[in-house]
């Protein structure tokens, strides 16, 4: 069932006559309705009248198209589906629900015009928007009567060309200019630009998001160049028009409701979605003073103070660049500054001459050819790297991306370099980063005066291995550690790669956190053996909370909506793969799911059928999450309080940094 079908079974409908069926109860209606509709083919049937409503709105507001009656037949439809269809039959039958909503439409007026409509429906309101305007640019949208909106091969080119003619011409400037738009959004608190989600359960008359992210990062394509433009700020508006509405073609923004309400079969469209458009419109960042604690802790670690490349450097040696790097973005004078680095600065953290200096600066932390040359439109994620090396080269000089996002990048090239230096034969990610970073967390919490537990346990044909315990006077907290991020292969979207990664960064851990729950729910103690000897941890009437952290941040697949509704879809149904030949990829998920399901029955959390928030004791953080919940945090009472004060908190943010700062400061949780 496409538009141009659906359209023609409500014009072929004859006149409505709303007199002789005003008797018949409205609840009678649609569930006549959720009767044409079979229970397999009953989600998909939702969210294509979904589409229909949205379709129609745009080419009304963009086209003119007359659309009343059957935007308000595929409203009634949707208004049906809300709950699930009961037809017994092997096929759905929309024509007789098309004929069934024409009649309900019509004995039960709507009081809200269809125009009020359109105008609180964000994806038609920027989708229209963007047409409209990129139409104005003399670009050709077409707007099929199957549905959907297309955007010709030869004026895509055309987009392209024109999107790189403006950017290149801006040269520096335009990420200069990105980085300052993105001021105004920097939070003190976080240490982060907040970009990503507007936060609005309802925009009226919405208008697409500005994608600052992407534009800073096609920025730093060309920030080796000089400025050519003659009007810059002309070509600057030019170029962010094109973008804004070129982006919200590209349809990125989850609606603000469709995770709070999803369904099962709704999950990994919104997990694909997501992906993307965290890699357009966020940025690799993180704050300076908790990147130099974890690079510190790391670098002076055994398994690393120790390394030394083939070609002579030291440990210590890349530890002093990155740290004065990091000081450099610590006492920047502006928090979207492009700080200059000093060739002098180099040799004396390394206690060398000037030029062999700069030359292991260039190598190590310096973006050979320049950064993101790969990045075009529509943007990938695999051809976005500016975040891999924080130094950009112009001419001979060195300069550092702005603080927040220049400190991530120190990391993530002091971590390639330990990875290149690592014994050649030993798995660098298993044999170092797993355990480093499990005891980084452990004294991380015990130096803000948390007891941290931890160990082994076997008892009573139940074993495990407790990464970290945490004990309050109401919970007891199980975390569980793992260093695996997604891929930039999940991140540019495929569905396949994502949830492969998923299965080790989230429902690994999870499961693991749950079995734990099980065991000490089974008998009512855990004894955790370790060097230090034996801990009992008793549960003695409290709450189990369950969190799993990562060595980084996956961007809004931290969401605490997102993982419940995440680890639902696993507990209720299979994922499967649309090339059965792939399905083994999916093998150790489907696994980890089956033990999250079995211990969370054990214990009495199989709510995920009823509950709007199943798994509400289960946290998915980061590194980079967990540092700043320690900011506040004095013992373990205090731990716990700062964990839970998001805890009911549900917004379309999709972003735990901010949702904390608003907790932390507007609300008494």
């Amino acid at each position: 069932m496409n538009l141009n079908d659906f359209c023609s079974l409500v014009d072929n409908l004859p006149a409505s006559e709303s007199d002789a069926t005003r008797s018949m109860d409205e609840e009678v209606y649609l569930e006549e309705i959720r009767g044409c509709f079979t229970p397999v083919e009953s989600d998909q049937s939702l969210r294509t009248a979904v589409e229909f409503l949205e379709d129609l709105g745009i080419r009304h507001l963009c086209d003119g198209i007359e659309i009343e009656r059957s935007w308000r037949v595929a409203a009634c439809i949707q208004q049906a589906l809300r709950r699930r269809g009961n037809s017994p039959t092997a096929q759905s039958d929309w024509s007789r629900a098309v004929g069934l909503a024409d009649r309900l439409a019509a004995s039960h007026k709507s009081h809200m015009p269809i125009d009020q409509s359109i105008s609180t429906n964000a994806r038609i309101s920027t989708l229209s928007h963007a047409v409209r305007i990129l139409r104005d640019k003399g670009y050709r949208i077409d707007l099929p009567a199957t549905g959907g909106a297309d955007m010709p091969d030869s004026e895509l080119s055309r987009l392209v060309d024109e999107i790189h003619r403006l950017a290149k011409s801006l040269g520096q400037s335009l990420a200069i200019s990105a980085a300052g738009a993105m001021r105004p959004r920097w939070s003190d608190f976080t240490g982060r630009f907040n970009l990503g989600r507007p936060g609005y359960v309802v925009q009226i008359d919405a208008t697409p998001q500005q994608p600052l992210a992407y534009l800073y990062q096609l920025g730093i394509r060309y920030f080796s160049l000089e400025p050519t433009a003659s009007d810059p700020q002309r070509a600057l508006t030019d170029l962010l028009a094109l973008l804004t509405n070129a982006t919200a073609m590209l349809d990125l923004v989850p609606r603000s409701f469709d995770l709070m309400f999803a369904r099962v079969a709704d999950v990994v469209p919104i997990l694909r979605q997501s992906t993307v458009y965290d890699s357009v419109f966020l940025v690799t960042q993180a704050k300076v003073s908790h990147v130099k604690s974890f690079l510190d802790w790391m670098m002076r670690h055994p398994s690393f103070a120790s390394l030394k490349s083939k070609s002579g450097t030291s440990a210590s040696q890349v530890h002093s660049l990155a740290s004065m790097l990091l000081h450099a973005c610590a006492t920047a004078k502006m928090i979207d500054e492009f700080t200059v680095i000093r060739p002098v600065a180099a040799a004396v953290a390394v206690n060398a001459d000037v030029v062999p200096a700069v030359a292991l600066l260039r190598d190590i932390f310096c973006h050979k050819n320049g950064a993101n040359q790969s990045l075009t439109f529509p943007p990938k994620d695999e051809h976005v790297d500016a975040a891999f090396r924080p130094l950009l080269a112009v001419g001979d000089a060195l300069v550092m991306q702005p603080p927040s996002i220049g400190a991530r990048a120190v990391l993530n090239a002091t971590m390639d370099w330990c990875r290149r230096a690592w014994p050649k034969g030993g798995n660098f990610d298993s044999e170092a980063l797993g355990s480093m970073f499990e005891e980084f967390v452990r004294d991380k919490l015990s130096e803000k005066g948390v007891t941290v537990l931890c160990g082994d346990y076997d008892q009573a044909g139940d074993d495990g291995e407790c990464d970290a315990v945490i004990e309050t006077n109401e919970a007891v907290i199980f975390i569980e550690l793992k260093s695996k991020l997604l891929t930039r292969k999940a991140r540019s979207g495929d569905d396949l790669a994502a949830l492969v990664d998923l299965a080790q960064a989230i429902v690994r851990p999870q499961a693991q956190a749950m079995s734990r729950h099980a065991a000490l729910a089974k008998s009512g103690v855990l004894r955790l053996k370790s060097k230090s000897g034996e801990a009992p941890v008793f549960l003695s009437g409290r709450e189990v909370l369950k969190v799993s952290i990562t060595r980084g941040d996956l961007g809004s697949l931290h969401d605490r909506l997102f993982l419940a509704q995440f680890l639902k879809a696993g507990s209720v149904a299979n994922f499967e793969t649309v090339d059965p030949q792939k399905q083994d990829q999916l093998e150790e998920l489907g696994g980890w799911f089956k033990k999250l399901k079995v211990a969370a029955q054990s214990v009495g959390e199989d709510d995920y059928l009823k509950s709007p928030l199943p798994y509400s004791r289960c946290w998915s953080l980061s590194v980079f999450h967990l540092l700043l919940l320690l900011e506040n945090t004095v013992d373990n009472e205090t731990f716990s309080s700062e964990l839970q004060r998001t805890r009911r908190l549900i917004t379309p943010l999709r972003d735990f940094y901010e949702e904390y700062a608003y907790a932390r400061h507007n609300l008494r949780l």
